[in-house]
């Protein structure tokens, strides 16, 4: 008779990084799971065969954790089982989609509106979810009738608060000249 339940060993618990919002398709997590998180099995009469259960996903802020029970069954219909968890999390910096760069516009009345739609030019992605920017400008003391400059840091941040920076500066310049108008030539009795 066989009454001996199959021996499990080896196996670790898995950990991936985020590859998108939907954590059970995560090729790490995907691979892990189908080489039975490296557990393997021997029975003392005769052969075993792995199979797997899934757990539910939790998360919790930026993880995401799974509980999977690995299952040795013998010739015999004998089992041993062992749980192992998965855990994926976003450490993962943001990138940018529209890189923060210099601008120079013309003096004028315009520059208001041309500082502020510079200020909300940039944009970036997240591999797991959206990204954020922010900036940290004082907003030019004058944008109309006066020169100047400011460099103005902006921030990509995504949901789990990987940041990245980068620097730009805004220049007010005024290059063109004077318009005259009016006037006439003079004359006068000596």
């Amino acid at each position: 008779v066989d009454t001996t339940d199959p021996v499990l060993a080896g196996g670790s618990n898995g950990v991936a990084e985020c590859t998108g919002s939907n954590p059970s398709s995560n090729a790490a997590y995907i691979a892990w799971r189908n080489s039975f998180g490296g557990v393997t099995a021997t029975d003392n009469c005769g052969t075993a065969t792995m199979s797997y259960s899934e757990g539910s996903w939790t998360s919790t802020g930026c993880t995401d954790t799974i509980t999977v029970t690995f299952t040795a069954t013998d010739e015999c219909s004998r089992t041993t089982s062992k749980n192992q968890t998965f855990t994926i999390s976003d450490t993962t910096n943001p990138t940018w989609t529209t890189v923060p760069s210099d601008s120079t516009v013309e003096c004028g009345p315009g520059n208001a509106a041309a500082f502020t739609a510079w200020l909300n030019s940039f944009s970036g992605s997240d591999n797991c979810g959206t990204a954020l920017v922010t900036n940290d400008s004082t907003g030019l003391s004058n944008l109309c009738g006066s020169t100047g400059t400011e460099t103005v840091t902006f921030t990509l941040t995504d949901e789990c608060g990987n940041d990245i920076t980068a620097d730009a500066t805004f220049t007010i310049v005024d290059t063109t000249d004077p318009v005259l108008a009016g006037g006439s030539n003079g004359v006068a009795e000596c």
